[in-house]
């Protein structure tokens, strides 16, 4: 083995420049396909600043011909739902249906260019169901989604640094909502990461945005559930139960916003965060092949013109 070694050494320190060559396309290849890889996992399985997340499903219902493949609940089929949905769930929460939505604010004294932001709404314990855990001050609580109750809304970590600088005295700001004409105060900001529903730069809480009248009767704010899965419980029975809760719950006659027929959809929300990526990981990793490959045809082709220079005295 010695011998192979030094016999190696020796032949590689008499030619230089085919020894450098081989160095660096050996160290580029490698390093691309490195670096390749180390994306492509950091896409397909970036952590969540939540709790358990793989525990953390996110419900709503298809229509029985499958025509509607994401069907909402009122807010008012909450309480329901959470009963139903109690032999599988320790916790359920609401979160808009609509996703992430643009508002206008403007400062409180009118000063500020309007300030454009996307945002949802959330039922007051879900960050609480999550185990989410604020940078700054704090996130919405149950007493906050009561109708009547002060409107508040916490930030995302994104919208925090690129709307307010990262500054920690945007607690207490008061924006005042153009379009609904009252007035939002900021109570916190959220780790890094958490993109629920995508696109999300505030959450407040739905009672007091949603509500028409005094009442979430008649709300054009929809909802889906947010659970936390008890332990040894798979999303599918969340699932089942959710379908079942749709057929009791139209058999009762109180069918509105519902579908007859309708049927329980589950994703966990780890998949539903970052499961759109999947395919990018699978493309990443294939690229990360193919340079792999690339790398060994080159150092191949380099090896075999040493080889051909030297004809002479391995025909000897």
């Amino acid at each position: 083995m010695l011998i192979v070694l030094r016999h190696a050494a020796r032949a590689l320190a008499a030619r230089p420049a085919a020894t450098l060559a081989l160095v660096l396309t050996l160290a580029l290849g490698i390093g691309l396909a490195s670096a390749t890889a180390v994306v492509a996992r950091a896409i397909a399985f970036a952590d969540l600043p939540v709790r358990d997340a793989h525990r953390v499903a996110v419900l709503w219902g298809v229509d029985a011909a499958g025509t509607y493949p994401h069907l909402p609940l009122p807010p008012t089929a909450l309480p329901a739902a959470r009963a139903a949905l109690a032999p599988v769930a320790s916790e359920v929460a609401a979160l808009d249906y609509n996703g992430a939505h643009p508002w206008v604010f403007r400062a409180a004294d009118g000063g500020d260019r309007p300030l454009r932001l996307r945002g949802a709404l959330a039922g007051g314990d879900l960050f609480a169901l999550l185990g989410v855990q604020p940078v700054l001050g704090r996130a919405l609580r149950p007493a906050d989604d009561v109708i009547g109750a002060p409107r508040v809304l916490v930030l995302t970590h994104a919208a925090w640094r690129a709307h307010f600088g990262g500054d920690p005295a945007v607690l207490g700001r008061t924006l005042h909502a153009v379009q609904r004409g009252v007035p939002y105060t900021i109570v916190g900001v959220l780790p890094p990461g958490l993109d629920v529903p995508h696109g999300v730069e505030f959450w407040t809480a739905l009672a007091p945005s949603a509500a028409v009248n005094g009442a979430l009767e008649g709300s054009w704010h929809d909802i889906d559930l947010v659970t936390r899965l008890r332990p040894g419980v798979a999303p599918e029975a969340a699932r089942q139960a959710l379908t079942a809760f749709y057929g009791r719950y139209v058999a009762e006659g109180r069918q509105a916003g519902l579908h007859a027929g309708a049927r329980g959809t589950v994703r966990t929300l780890d998949a539903l965060v970052v499961g759109d990526a999947r395919p990018v990981f699978g493309a990443l990793g294939a690229a990360a092949a193919v340079v792999l490959l690339a790398t060994c045809g080159n150092v191949a082709g380099l090896l075999l013109l040493q080889l051909a220079a030297r004809r002479r005295a391995l025909a000897v």
